[in-house]
């Protein structure tokens, strides 16, 4: 069966360092893999992510200012791999907020604050890629990697077509009854144990 994989870069590479693993190039490669049975073929693996913020800021108490200074090439490297596709939105700085760490005694000082980032243009860059391959008729399944529920209206339309829709569970995560009520499939997906090597390379088959 041809199968497109959706990965939300930022909620995989948070549960992946949750569950005490690095998010590598070749742990996101093999992740994706396992998502796949093995009656399945992945025509292509969509990443979704942004790069690190790069920009300066002034810290909330003292005025200091932090350059925000950040290499992401690992994200290039995960791109020249065999079948994926990365498709960049921005992060755009929100603000400082207060870190309740349970120390409310003493004066405030910088590091009672963390800064705040969001994530922009990804949603619409995984809806797009959803139409395009309905519409295309390139795919007979979907297999979804995201704890996001803006995505919704999108899952809407998939279960409008004759494509089928497989929500991924990772360890470490429980799926929004939103998204629940939305897969035709949901599919614990397990963390890859077989190291450097264990991927089962495909050569490309689809093209935008």
């Amino acid at each position: 069966m041809k199968c497109a994989v959706l990965i939300d870069g930022g909620h995989l590479r948070h549960l992946v360092k949750k569950g005490g693993f690095e998010p590598t190039p070749d742990f996101i490669e093999e992740f994706a893999q396992e998502a796949l049975l093995d009656t399945e073929t992945a025509l292509r693996v969509f990443y979704y992510d942004c790069r690190p913020y790069n920009g300066r800021q002034n810290r909330p108490i003292s005025g200091e200012e932090i350059e925000y200074s950040l290499h992401s090439g690992w994200m290039d490297e995960l791109g020249r791999r065999d079948l994926f596709a990365i498709r960049l939105g921005h992060l755009k700085f929100r603000g400082w907020v207060f870190r309740d760490d349970g120390d409310g005694e003493g004066d405030l000082t910088d590091d009672h604050f963390v800064p705040s980032f969001e994530q922009k243009g990804v949603d619409l860059q995984m809806a797009l890629d959803i139409a395009n391959l309905i519409a295309k008729n390139a795919v007979e399944r979907i297999i979804l990697v995201t704890g996001d529920t803006d995505l919704v209206p999108a899952l809407d339309y998939i279960r409008q077509s004759a494509v089928s829709l497989v929500v991924a569970n990772p360890p470490g995560w429980q799926l929004h009854d939103l998204l629940l009520s939305h897969a035709d499939e949901t599919r614990d997906v397990g963390w890859p144990s077989g190291g450097e090597g264990h991927v089962r390379r495909r050569s490309r088959t689809y093209s935008d």
